[in-house]
């Protein structure tokens, strides 16, 4: 029985598992199989989202065929255009996005006691222990909040068996933004020579009023111009978000390889190719429509048919500068147990009246269950959760 085996082609070369190699002989982005492996595969082979912008650069065994198909496409930041990441934000943002940003930047680190830090090289095993549990916290919470199937949960268990190694040997690095002590935002990229790939993120979402994402996006570029890498490539999905940052797109390609010489491996090859020629065109012709937006409305909204969305909580501000006259309790403000939406309350409180969380003391009224009272230096809140 043929049977078909499937590599991933990044995590084949990011996590050097050995089925295809980085040709150095090559300036381009180039890449070569490695001829033990694939000179009498046990079946045929799938190489899935090869990035469009690299080719491979020696022929397969002639007994062999390869097919291709194009599929998604992916988003690319090409640093090396650009003398300084000052000049990419001038070329890539407007000045009105230019001063948002800095304004949300200065914004969180007035409010917050904010530390930017890359682990490269080195990382101490409880810290890389204690992102991950924050990582996983964080992408479980966003997803549910946004009535998602999380697509990166499950890898990232994966992930945390190998990072920790490639960040040693800085092949990998873990970007994240401290509150104090408190990681508030964790993004993963991983390198080969100098060539960057976004992996994954997450971020505390209490802390959406300051547009972390934007932040740490910005942050994290700034880190790689400064560590002289060439390129960064988003990788494909999350187009809207993506759009802010990436200066070239690319097709992504799939692989279809079998023998010429075993008619069952001729036939399983050629049909996987054309169910899958099929499939892309498909998407291809929903997205040139327009059609394709709708799809995915739909299947959201039949998908949440079936997903238990979280109960629904909405804040309503009481009083603005004005004390309750009952009894007050004193709340740990900085208590991760504290519900996400009374957090979520004292940070906008910080956003929109300029205080710092080192000023600020949360309250709970003793006579209410849900009535609270958030002082700030200059400024206060009686809210209520509801």
């Amino acid at each position: 029985m043929i049977k078909t085996n499937t590599i991933i082609f990044l995590k084949d070369l990011l996590e050097e598992e050995g089925t295809v190699l980085l040709d150095d002989s090559s300036e381009k982005a180039s890449f070569k199989y490695n001829a033990d492996i694939w000179s009498k595969p046990s079946g045929n082979i799938v190489v899935k989202d090869i990035p469009g912008y690299f080719s491979a650069s020696n022929p397969l065994n002639p007994e062999f065929k390869i097919k291709s198909v194009k599929t998604n496409e992916g988003y690319l930041i090409k640093l090396d255009e650009f003398e300084n990441p000052e000049e990419y934000f001038n070329q890539q943002m407007s000045s009105k996005s230019r001063s948002n940003l800095r304004r949300y930047k200065n914004r969180l680190e007035s409010c917050f006691q904010i530390t930017y830090r890359a682990y490269y090289g080195a990382i101490e095993a409880e810290e890389y222990t204690k992102l991950f549990n924050a990582l996983r916290q964080m992408l479980e919470k966003r997803f549910e909040q946004k009535n998602e199937k999380n697509y990166e949960l499950p890898h990232l268990e994966g992930f945390e068996h190998i990072v920790y190694g490639m960040i040693l040997a800085k092949t990998a690095s873990l970007f994240v933004i401290y509150s104090g002590n408190t990681p508030i935002s964790i993004r993963l990229n991983m390198f080969k020579e100098k060539w960057a790939f976004y992996i994954l993120s997450g971020y505390n979402i209490a802390y959406s009023k300051f547009h972390i994402g934007w932040i740490d996006m910005s942050e994290n570029i700034k880190w790689l111009f400064l560590h002289g890498f060439k390129q960064y490539d988003l990788l494909k999905g999350y187009a809207d978000y993506k759009k802010k940052w990436y200066t070239d797109t690319y097709q992504n390609e799939n692989h279809f390889i079998y023998c010429r010489s075993n008619i069952k491996s001729v036939i399983r090859g050629v049909f996987s190719f054309l169910r899958h020629k099929f499939v892309y065109s498909s998407i291809s012709i929903l997205k040139s429509t327009g059609l394709e937006i709708l799809y995915k409305h739909i299947r959201k909204r039949f998908r949440g048919v079936f997903v238990k969305k979280p109960k629904a909580y909405t804040v309503e501000i009481l009083y603005h500068d004005k004390a309750p006259e009952e009894k007050l309790i004193d709340v740990d403000i900085n208590n991760e147990k504290n519900p996400l939406v009374l957090r979520e309350a004292v940070y906008n409180f910080l956003f929109l009246k300029r205080e710092s969380l080192v000023d600020t003391t949360l309250f709970k009224v003793q006579s209410s269950s849900n009535k609270y009272f958030i002082k700030g230096k200059k400024h206060s809140q009686t809210v209520v959760v509801k």
